[in-house]
C-alpha cells in the first residue's frame, strides 16, 4: 500500500513540475517586448516640371512678298520651372505641313526676342509660297516647345528683273528654274515698267516676261544664243535672235543691245 501511494505521489508531483513550467512559459511569452513595425521610406518630392510655350511669330506676317531672304523674328517663349537660355530652332518649308525643310537654323535666345535670316547664298529650287516655324529648346533639360503657329510668305530672288516680272507677271519663272547665280549682267537705260507704243500702232508692256526672262539668263553667266536655246528647250517660248556682229538681240518690238558692258533695252522704229 505505502508503495503504490508512492507511485501516485510521483504522478501528482511530475504533473505540477509540469504545469508550473507550463505556467512559466506562458509568463515568459506575455511579457516579452512587442517587435516594432518597419520605419516606412519617405516619398521624394519629384522635381518640378519644366515646361517652355511655343513662341509667338511677330515678322513677316502672313502674305508677305519678300525678294531675298526676310529677317524671322518671334517673341520669346514664356518658360516655366528653368532659368536657363534657350534656343531657337528656325525652320523654313515650301510645305505648310513641314514634310520637307529647305532651310533649318538653330540660335542663340536673344533679348525680348529672337531673329534669324537665311544667309544671301542660301538657294532654294523654287520661289513662291514658303511656311516658317519655331521651336524654342531648352538644350540643358531636354525640353522643347510646340512648334510656333505656321506663318506663310512669298520669297523670291533678289533681282531687279525678278521684281519686274512679280510686279507686273506675278513671277519670273514656272516650275523649271535655270541654274546659276546672279550678279553677271547689268541693266542700262530703257528698262522702266511702263506702256510703250510700238512702230506700227501696238500698245505693249514693258519690259515683256520673255524679255525678262533672257536678261535673267544672261544675268546667271548664259552666252546670249544659249539663254534663247535653254528657254526653247525648257518650255519658255522667244522670238528673241542674237546678231553678234552688233551684239544685240533682236525682239519684234524691242531689241536688248550691249552697250559698254550693260544691256540697254531698245524700242525699234521701223521694221
Amino acid at each position: 500500500m505505502m508503495f503504490r501511494l508512492s507511485v501516485l505521489e510521483l504522478v501528482a508531483r511530475s504533473f505540477v513540475v509540469g504545469s508550473l513550467a507550463v505556467g512559466l512559459a506562458a509568463c515568459s511569452e506575455s511579457t516579452s517586448a512587442p517587435t516594432p513595425a518597419p520605419t516606412p521610406t519617405p516619398t521624394p518630392t519629384p522635381p518640378p516640371v519644366v515646361s517652355i510655350a511655343a513662341p509667338a511669330p511677330l515678322s513677316p506676317v502672313a502674305g508677305t512678298t519678300s525678294f531675298g531672304w526676310p529677317t524671322l523674328i518671334v517673341a520669346n517663349s514664356i518658360k516655366t520651372n528653368t532659368t536657363n537660355a534657350l534656343v531657337y530652332r528656325f525652320d523654313i518649308s515650301n510645305r505648310d505641313d513641314f514634310a520637307t525643310v529647305q532651310v533649318t537654323e538653330t540660335v542663340a535666345e536673344g533679348a525680348g526676342q529672337t531673329s534669324y535670316r537665311p544667309p544671301s547664298t542660301t538657294q532654294v529650287s523654287t520661289e513662291g509660297a514658303f511656311f516658317w516655324r519655331v521651336v524654342a529648346i531648352d538644350q540643358a533639360n531636354a525640353v522643347q516647345s510646340s512648334p510656333s503657329p505656321t506663318v506663310h510668305f512669298n520669297y523670291y530672288v533678289d533681282t531687279e528683273q525678278n521684281r519686274m516680272a512679280v510686279q507686273l507677271y506675278g513671277g519670273l519663272w514656272g516650275s523649271t528654274r535655270p541654274t546659276g547665280s546672279n550678279g553677271r549682267a547689268r541693266f542700262g537705260p530703257g528698262w522702266g515698267v511702263g506702256t510703250r507704243r510700238s512702230f506700227d500702232g501696238v500698245t505693249f508692256q514693258s519690259p515683256p516676261l520673255e524679255i525678262l526672262r533672257v536678261f535673267d539668263l544672261l544675268d546667271r553667266g548664259y552666252s546670249p544664243d544659249n539663254a534663247l536655246e535653254w528657254m526653247r528647250a525648257n518650255g519658255y517660248p522667244t522670238v528673241g535672235v542674237w546678231y553678234p556682229s552688233v551684239a544685240a538681240i533682236g525682239f519684234p518690238l524691242q531689241y536688248m543691245a550691249l552697250i559698254s558692258g550693260s544691256w540697254e533695252l531698245v524700242l525699234r522704229v521701223g521694221a
